[in-house]
């Protein structure tokens, strides 16, 4: 899977950080990260991903279902990572069902993640 270019959404700049750099260490291309809906929808004009992990929550009352949307809609697979409960979290519909991982989260299931997601 090495090569892979994974567009990384994710608010918390040393979270962020931490699992590009895990990425890299993998030999996955990190696209990002980016902070929010925008950049990643700007980053999607000039790239497209093989994969995606989109933080749920982006800052105060945002989040990225947005680009989940329009990620599926292009068919690039992607999974949610969030530090809230599954109760939490009101996804909508044509959403429901996406892999998601809880933070923190363990190197080896974000790279167990990533592979069965790119898998499918």
């Amino acid at each position: 899977m090495q090569g892979k270019r994974i567009l990384l959404v994710e608010d918390d700049t040393l979270i962020a950080m931490d699992i590009a750099m895990s990425l890299q260490d993998q030999g996955y291309t990190v696209s990002g990260p980016v902070r929010n809906e925008a950049e990643a929808f700007d980053l999607l004009t000039r790239e497209t991903p093989d994969i995606a992990i989109l933080d749920v929550h982006l800052g105060r009352d945002t989040d990225s279902f947005g680009i989940a949307k329009e990620l599926r809609h292009r068919n690039i697979p992607l999974f949610f990572l969030t530090g809230y409960s599954e109760a939490t979290i009101d996804v909508p519909d044509t959403l429901v069902g996406t892999t998601r991982l809880g933070k923190p989260v363990a190197t080896k299931h974000l790279l167990r993640t990533i592979e069965a997601e790119l898998a499918d």
